[in-house]
């Protein structure tokens, strides 16, 4: 395979970066191998990406019509300026899968793609701009058949004029009618931006923030065909909603005190609940906050998190408001990260008003202790509030895949379950559930080291 001395040098780091748990990596390619383990409960792992040229960035997410679509971004020395582009395929069941879909960008090169569903069940795709601004690109309804399509960035990218302050948030939402809402950072400002027409973004820019001072955004949908922009500003959470039945933002800054970093945001299955979850600060306390109402109040109840440096994970919150509390500790001679959990469960008490009060379960280490260093660890939650998290981690041999899978009647953690234990690097996965609540896991995996490095991207399904 043909590489720019570049790439082999991006490669080369790629695999050094995986040794120090750095949040970087790539891919090898093949049309549908079954190239690495995976416990019995999982389908043999397919290869997605094509053969030739290096791939990163696996993205997940399930249509209305329960296809699954991965995307995910692979280097092309056959354009005329050899670059990253993008590329998709589908599944029903996560063995099947269509033909690598390429998704053109007018040469310009493409990373960080992001799936998610529209209001119509739709699948969409965006993508920051790399050629400068950094802003999104504007998202569009994938093809269903896998065919060709051919988008030119010089207009569907959100116009700002460009600085070098300027961050894009990788978070964006379609609603009815294939209108979508964009935010983004500039200087330290929170903007959005929502209108247009299919795959184009316009409208009216709305700052939602005070002046140079948010952080850690987020953007996710709610019920209604509403949405939830949330971000730290002054060490305060702050939040507005959003109305696309009449474009309008309602909602102010909050009283509550917000996390000084790793703030994850997240909703229930059905989107009626929100929980977030973060560092306060560098000893490693960890706050949990529950939006109601329009309002966001602490979790009360005392965190049971071992006496050592902790950093949120992921977080997850069923339809009946139980949480699923994962983070990462650093403990012992070589300060080696581990993945545990909690399960956080709300009553209410009193009378006649009715006050809630949160209770903590002790907390389950979830990773192998006898192995290494954990790292990209993700979780994800069905309609019934089943749950599976997944990570990487270290052994004699490199980074492997695993998983555990949480049980809502029990409230349970289940044994590990090893995904892809093949002899190369696994890292990045990405987990989603599909129609029929059966989890479905994409990875980056890096084959060789140094300058013969090949990467590509795989996929799994629980049976």
């Amino acid at each position: 395979m043909m590489k720019s001395k570049n790439l082999l040098t991006g490669m080369a780091v790629t695999a050094a970066c995986l040794a120090l748990l750095a949040a970087c990596g790539g891919g090898d390619g093949g049309d549908s191998g079954s190239t690495s383990a995976a416990s019995s409960a999982w389908i043999t792992p397919v290869t997605l990406s094509r053969v030739d040229g290096d791939a990163d960035g696996p993205s997940l997410a399930v249509g209305g019509n329960g296809e699954v679509a991965v995307a995910w971004t692979q280097y092309d020395d056959t354009l005329a300026i050899p670059a990253y582009t993008l590329w998709l395929r589908y599944g029903k069941d996560g063995s099947s899968w269509s033909d690598a879909n390429s998704i053109a960008t007018d040469e310009s090169p493409a990373r960080h793609p992001r799936l998610f569903m529209d209001a119509s069940g739709d699948n969409r795709l965006s993508w920051p701009d790399m050629s400068g601004t950094g802003l999104p690109c504007a998202s569009f309804p994938l093809p269903a058949t896998g065919a060709a399509v051919t988008l030119d960035p010089s207009w569907n990218c959100i116009t700002e004029s460009a600085a070098a302050n300027m961050m894009a948030v990788s978070y964006d939402l379609s609603f009815a009618s294939n209108l979508t809402l964009a935010t983004y950072m500039k200087g330290g400002v929170l903007k959005a931006l929502y209108g247009g027409s299919p795959g184009v973004y316009s409208g009216t820019t709305v700052t939602l923030s005070g002046a140079a001072t948010a952080s850690q955004p987020q953007l996710l949908r709610l019920p209604d065909n509403k949405a939830l922009a949330a971000w730290c500003e002054n060490g305060k959470l702050s939040s507005r909603e959003f109305n696309s039945s009449t474009g309008s933002w309602s909602g102010v800054a909050e009283a509550v005190d917000c996390a000084d970093k790793n703030l994850r945001v997240a909703t229930s299955p059905d989107g009626s609940r929100v929980v977030a979850v973060g560092q306060k600060n560098a000893a490693g306390a960890l706050r949990v906050w529950r939006y109601t109402g329009a309002i966001w109040s602490e979790a009360s109840g005392s965190l049971p998190l071992p006496n050592y440096a902790s950093y949120p994970a992921a977080v997850a919150i069923d339809n009946n408001e139980r949480i699923l509390l994962t983070w990462l500790v650093r403990s012992g001679v070589k300060d080696r990260p581990s993945l545990w959990a909690s399960v956080g469960t709300r009553s209410y008490v009193g009378s006649p008003v009715l006050i809630p009060v949160d209770s903590w379960s002790e907390p389950v280490r979830l990773d192998n202790p006898a192995l290494g260093d954990v790292a990209y660890p993700q979780l994800a939650m069905d309609s019934q509030g089943n749950a599976y998290a997944v990570w990487t981690q270290h052994d004699i041999n490199g980074w492997d895949l695993y998983a555990r899978h949480f049980k809502a009647d029990s409230a349970a953690w289940g044994g590990i379950e090893a995904l892809d234990t093949a002899n190369d690097d696994a890292y990045k996965p990405q987990i989603v559930f599909d129609s029929k609540d059966k989890a479905i896991v994409a990875w980056g995996f890096v084959k060789g080291r140094y300058d013969d490095t090949v990467s590509g991207i795989r996929a799994t399904r629980h049976k």
